[in-house]
């Protein structure tokens, strides 16, 4: 972060993670009971947080400890342009800690892990499990 750019002020609108992520990634507002990351002919037209990074030769990556197909969150990723996609089938099932998946403290680690592993300049993004019911947090 003391090297780079780290963005402490992202807000997201919206009831549910799906339109979190559209909001933060893409700029799209909430839209009712409407989800936009469930059309992916919408979504592949959208300008997402992605592209300056991929236009300054960035590499890229989401990693999320639960289920891609959740909220076709992976369809979405793809069409933001995301180098590397990792998701809960790309941990060890002995660290699936949680009922959605590789508990956030596990995804924290891979993301560090991933960054180690960087050449150059890099954007991730993560999304994290504890905010989820049944709101487990693990010391």
């Amino acid at each position: 972060a003391g090297e780079g750019i780290l963005f402490t002020r992202m807000y997201a609108s919206g009831d549910r993670s799906d339109k979190g992520l559209a909001a933060i990634l893409a700029s799209v507002p909430a839209l009712g009971k409407v989800s936009i990351m469930a059309h992916p002919n919408l979504t592949s037209r959208l300008l997402y947080l992605t592209r300056p990074f991929k236009e300054k030769r960035y590499s890229t990556a989401f990693l999320y400890g639960g289920d891609l197909e959740f909220a076709n969150t992976k369809s979405f990723m793809l069409n933001a342009g995301f180098d590397r996609i990792i998701g809960k089938s790309d941990f060890p099932k002995e660290m699936y800690n949680s009922k959605w998946g590789a508990h956030d403290e596990v995804l924290f680690d891979r993301q560090l892990a991933e960054a180690d592993h960087e050449e150059g300049p890099f954007f991730h993004t993560m999304f994290t499990l504890s905010s989820h019911e049944p709101f487990e947090v693990h010391k």
